[in-house]
């Protein structure tokens, strides 16, 4: 049996940077959300949200849903859960994917919809 290593660089904004794109979220990700940016914001994430988005067709937040509301007890809030689909979107932007324009269930209990990405080409 033959075994390959398989590596993947991958850009993670900053706080800073975040709260640059998104100033809504700035405060946030400071305070009470900052546990959920740096969930959101690890390479493994974003390794997660690329399958679900290139194999599975699904929104990218599909990808790390269950860890995130795991994160907060099983119960994430509304507010929460746009932060994630903020965080997702910058995360997947700067590493070579854009919105589709189109929205999909989100398969997780508690989640509703979210964006799909494609990667740029």
């Amino acid at each position: 049996m033959k075994s390959e290593t398989y590596r993947k660089d991958v850009r993670l904004p900053s706080r800073e940077e975040f709260a640059q794109d998104y100033p809504q979220y700035g405060p946030k990700v400071r305070a009470d959300g900052s546990d959920l940016f740096d969930l959101v914001m690890r390479p493994d994430s974003f390794v997660r949200a690329m399958v679900v988005t290139e194999a599975l067709g699904l929104p990218a937040v599909s990808g790390i849903a269950n860890e995130c509301a795991a994160a907060r007890r099983g119960t994430i809030a509304d507010t929460d859960k746009q932060l994630v689909g903020a965080l997702t979107c910058a995360l997947m932007t700067r590493n070579g994917f854009r919105k589709k324009g189109q929205k999909r269930s989100i398969p997780q209990r508690g989640w509703s919809r979210g964006e799909v990405y494609e990667r740029v080409k």
